[in-house]
């Protein structure tokens, strides 16, 4: 089960972007039109990537929805960056974390994918201790776009996740994937061109860099676990994102605060535990 251990690594690789990105979006460049145009470092090394994979002998009927999965790919980039320049990542984070469920129901309409019961209820359970490990007692005012973002963002993520599922029959269509995705972020990079020589900006850009480096990394052993596993399965595992978070978060919480501070006080502290618990006691059920 090497997929397995793919999708563990990145889940593990996605909960470092995720801290490094509400940092640099939020309080950096605080710019989410160019930081999707910046993700063309990111699809670049996809692109080069699916190079090895032998590209040019996929069927062309498995190369346009290659494409078009490229392009959900940024358009989610683009709606997470959105709604974490707005809301807080608490809400982000369950949102986005909920997708596994969407892409149970659409592997079963589109793709004929079926499990077990044991297995979609912990695809459930799963979810349920994401969305609680992410939850704060206190937190900002609810806005209104930034959870639209949020759904929007988990729509086009489980999309993508599907897309690639139905053409992965052979990792030829990673190079497309990347080409579909480039198109698009290099389109927003022409078009786009914010005023970034403050060196607060200079600073973000190089934070940025970094996550889009192992958001590359993440991304193509994702690709990899889903030409190997089922699309609900591969999806659910991912969602361990929060539970690294979390854990990630108690750690920089007293050393770098101005990054993230979590809560670890009485019942919040409890509920998260508890929620720590439940993920992986839905990873087993999944796994079973």
């Amino acid at each position: 089960m090497i997929w397995l251990i793919f999708a563990i690594i990145a889940a593990l690789l996605w909960s470092i972007v995720g801290i490094i990105d509400k940092h640099t979006v939020s309080d950096e460049l605080k710019d989410p039109i160019f930081a999707t145009a910046v993700t063309i470092i990111h699809f670049s090394i996809i692109i080069v990537a699916g190079m090895f994979f032998n590209p040019f002998s996929l069927p062309v009927v498995l190369i346009i929805p290659s494409i078009v999965a490229g392009f959900c790919a940024v358009i989610a980039v683009y709606f997470y960056y959105k709604s974490l320049s707005k809301e807080d990542v608490s809400r982000v984070i369950p949102i986005r974390s909920s997708n596994p469920i969407l892409i149970s129901l659409f592997a079963f309409i589109f793709l004929g994918e079926t499990l077990s019961s044991i297995s979609y209820v912990g695809i459930l359970i799963v979810v349920l201790g994401a969305i609680l490990i992410s939850h704060k007692k206190k937190s900002s005012t609810i806005t209104k776009g930034g959870i639209i973002f949020a759904f929007a963002t988990m729509l086009f993520l489980s999309f993508r996740n599907i897309l690639s599922k139905y053409v992965s029959d052979t990792l030829g269509f990673v190079f497309w994937f990347g080409i579909g995705a480039f198109i698009i972020s290099f389109t927003i990079f022409i078009l786009h061109h914010p005023k970034i020589l403050k060196k607060k900006q200079k600073k973000g850009l190089k934070h940025f860099i970094l996550s889009n480096v192992l958001a590359s990394i993440a991304l193509l052993l994702l690709l990899s676990a889903l030409s190997m596993g089922p699309v609900s399965i591969v999806s659910s595992v991912v969602t361990l994102e929060s539970m690294f978070i979390f854990i990630a978060a108690i750690i920089l919480s007293k050393t770098h605060t101005h990054i993230i501070k979590e809560e670890m006080k009485g019942s919040t502290l409890i509920i998260k535990l508890v929620s720590t618990a439940l993920i992986l006691l839905g990873l087993y059920l999944i796994i079973l």
